[in-house]
């Protein structure tokens, strides 16, 4: 059926209902937990408000997190639910906090500061609190000193101008303690006593005079290494002593350093051989240069059977299976088998549920057979020592573009060799060929790539070999329960390939570049900011762009791009209608439009050569109502274009949007909602016609303006004909037809 803006409504409404229900039973559960009742007494009402005030330089969020009274929870307060905390006020407790906060102040270079606090009864058993702060100046520091530190160490000028005119704030001068502590420790002060720090304060002028006094002692060197190692099943252990010393990033004679020390720990555990890895240091004279130390290595499991299920919008039911062994041929490489299927439900020949997939899903033609994968990993360890990682894959796989195309590899393969540079950052090179077939969609290959008729789809869709070769430089971020809260990460790909398209062939020559950075930072101690820009670009012969393979091209929109459109419907696309609605007479041909009014079949994606991607999300890091649950606003703005053809567009799409995410242990569970505002992009119309005994099968173009006649005899007489981007379909009218859902597991970036 046409896809119009009259389906939309019906969904809003199956919608409402469904959210309707969903208050129902919280309301009834409500009940229940009303006549539950609280604590509070008359003698100790429920605060019902806290208010602060008067308080410039500290939050009051941070003042509520260090007094003890507290605002009943918010479904107590609203409905009378006995949910969250009681919030009993408790009148010592209460002037207790007027100390606490004083202290607070005075710690953090406000001495002198007083609060007031104060309660009025609003019922029976309920009470508002309102806490009055009377802020005095700071103390600032006004000259720091910095005593006992080798020479260049530490900028002394640099931070005596950041600290300078600064609160004489305690946590500060403590966090300037420890960071210069461990520096010294990382440059070879193992040895280093704890610091010390006096104070002087003009209490009239309100300015301090700071001195810090390290004690580092002399540089120590690393004595004798022992390696202690624990196999696991056998006596002989996956990786013996010599290798595990090859793979430390120190070695006698080299000075003592911390930094070393973690990087050595950090590529053993990488290892993936060890649960245990501890490097110790053993007792020595105080008055010895040299350090002895210890390794201690205790083995895992060799062997890991790792599975998984989900459900996703554009896959459906999927599921994937992972074994590792981690002492191949018993020399410590790494051997790994995967099997992944998706389409589960929908996708021949497990196509028994297609009422648990997306409507979406069940009108693609690509997701009617599974996507598969099955591939084999080896990674070898200690062949070309420790800051080299070969790795080697054999794959076959099946996978899909959502409406847009199927990649078939028959037999792929992947060699890369991956080299740390310093921790967290890696440079590889990769070299991939893969021997398949991609078979794109009929209208997309006509408007694409000029192949209309359907033996010229088969040149096109004809198996071929395409061979890459790259490199890519990355900064990974560690996960924090599976939420990335101060960090930051980036990638750069390049990569050059060439693949014959159709037979005998045309070779396309290319090279892709893409770029990604993200970065994530508290806010507050409620609120992560997280953001990402990407943006790639593939450049090749002009007259050759869009001959680009489907697999190798940019695509936009969906769960993990810009959230107000559906996958990959963002950019340049192709639409395809179910018949032309009228006729006309062009050069004596009968030539078919399409109405736009009457909407579309549906919308094919097709691609671009060019594209960008911003991402911006404000993350809840506290659940509420409960701690299972973090909530996400965002705004997402993309773009594809392609730098030559009808499909030269400019200008970014932004779509806002709300997410929750559900903790699982396999991931966050995300449901994300976005709202799309754009009216929909201009483009082709095609109406596909079928192949029958005496009919070619071909798309043939349906745009307002569209020249290409109908009859087949005709269109074979006057070859290809360019098709306008001239058909814009009816926007959805309102509010909820703009909205999109999106469900899936993990974050987005």
């Amino acid at each position: 059926m046409p896809q119009t803006a009259t389906r939309t409504p019906q969904r809003a409404r199956a919608l409402l209902r469904r959210t309707l229900g969903v208050l129902v039973l919280l309301v009834a559960g409500g009940a229940e937990a009303w006549a539950q009742g609280d604590r509070c007494t008359t003698r100790r009402p429920r605060v019902e408000g806290l208010t602060i005030r008067g308080n410039e330089s500290i939050t009051a969020a941070d003042l509520r997190s260090i007094i003890y009274t507290e605002r009943a929870g918010r479904l107590r307060r609203w409905f009378g639910w006995n949910v969250g905390a009681t919030a009993c006020l408790d009148s010592l407790e209460l002037s207790r906090d007027e100390r606490r906060i004083a202290a607070w102040y005075a710690m953090r270079g406000y001495p002198g500061t007083t609060a007031t606090a104060r309660f009025e009864r609003t019922g029976e058993r309920t009470a508002t609190v309102a806490i009055r702060v009377s802020e005095q100046p700071p103390v600032l520091i006004d000259t720091l000193r910095l005593l006992g530190l080798p020479a260049r160490l530490v900028d002394q000028p640099k931070l005596l101008r950041q600290l300078r005119g600064e609160p004489l704030d305690d946590s500060l001068l403590v966090s300037v303690l420890d960071s210069v502590q461990q520096l010294l420790r990382a440059e070879g002060y193992a040895r280093a006593r704890p610091p010390t720090r006096s104070v002087t304060v003009d209490s009239v002028a309100r300015r301090a005079r700071v001195t810090l006094e390290f004690r580092p002692g002399a540089q120590v060197r690393v004595g004798s290494i022992e390696v202690d190692l624990t196999a696991n099943d056998s006596e002989r252990p996956a990786i013996g002593e010599a290798d595990v010393r090859s793979l430390l990033r120190f070695k006698p004679g080299d000075v003592y350093s911390s930094r070393a020390v973690g990087s050595s720990q950090q590529l053993l555990y990488s290892y993936e051989l060890y649960r245990t890895v501890a490097i110790d240091t053993l007792p020595t004279g105080a008055s010895s240069d040299t350090i002895p130390v210890v390794v201690r290595l205790i083995e895992g499991r060799h062997n890991a059977l790792r599975a998984g299920a989900g459900w996703g919008t554009i896959d459906c039911f999927r599921t994937r299976v992972r074994w590792v062994q981690q002492n191949f041929l018993a020399r410590g490489h790494r051997l790994q088998l995967d099997a992944r299927l998706s389409k589960l439900g929908v996708g021949a020949p497990a196509d028994g549920f297609p009422s648990a997939c997306a409507p979406s899903v069940r009108a693609d033609s690509f997701s009617a057979r599974l996507n598969y994968y099955v591939g084999a990993s080896v990674a070898l360890r200690g062949i070309l020592g420790d800051r080299w990682h070969p790795q080697g894959t054999l794959y076959s796989e099946r996978r899909t573009e959502f409406q847009s195309y199927v990649r078939e590899t028959y037999i792929g393969g992947v060699g890369s060799f991956d080299r740390p540079i310093v921790p967290r950052v890696n440079t590889t090179f990769t070299y991939r060929f893969d021997a398949g077939r991609t078979t794109s969609d009929a209208a997309v290959s006509c408007a694409t790539f000029g192949l209309c008729r359907f033996n010229d789809r088969l040149l096109l869709n004809s198996p071929s070999v395409t061979h890459a070769a790259g490199m890519t430089w990355s900064r990974s971020a560690p996960a924090i329960g599976n939420f990335a809260v101060n960090d930051a990460r980036w990638a750069i790909e390049s990569r050059l390939g060439t693949v014959n398209v159709g037979r005998p062939g045309t070779r396309i020559n290319f090279s892709r570049t893409q770029l990604e950075y993200a970065i994530y930072r508290p806010l507050n101690r409620s609120i992560v900011g997280a953001a990402r820009i990407s943006g790639g670009y593939i450049a090749t012969r002009r007259d050759l762009e869009g001959l680009v393979p489907p697999q190798e091209r940019f695509y936009s929109g969906g769960q993990n791009t810009v959230r107000g459109y559906n996958q990959g419907q963002l950019g340049p696309a192709v639409y395809i209608v179910r018949a032309p609605s009228d006729t006309i007479i062009v050069d004596g041909n009968e030539v078919g439009i399409a109405d736009e009014a009457r909407g579309f079949d549906r919308v094919a994606p097709a691609g671009g050569t060019a594209t960008a991607l911003l991402n911006l999300e404000l993350r809840s890091r506290s659940g509420w109502p409960s701690d299972l649950l973090r909530w996400v606003v965002f705004l997402d703005a993309g773009r594809v274009w392609n730098n030559s053809g009808n499909y030269a567009v400019t200008g970014l799409r932004a779509t806002p949007g709300v997410g929750l995410r559900v903790i699982t242990p396999l991931g966050p569970f995300r449901v994300d909602v976005g709202y799309n505002p754009h009216q929909r992009e201009a483009g082709p119309a095609f109406y596909l016609q079928r192949a029958t005994a005496t009919t070619l099968g071909r798309a043939i173009c349906v745009s307002p303006g569209s020249t290409e006649p109908l009859d087949d005899g005709a269109a074979e007489a006057v070859g290809p004909v360019p098709c306008p981007s001239s058909f814009r379909p009816p926007t959805s009218r309102g509010f909820f037809p703009r909205l999109t859902f999106h469900f899936s597991i993990g974050e987005a970036f």
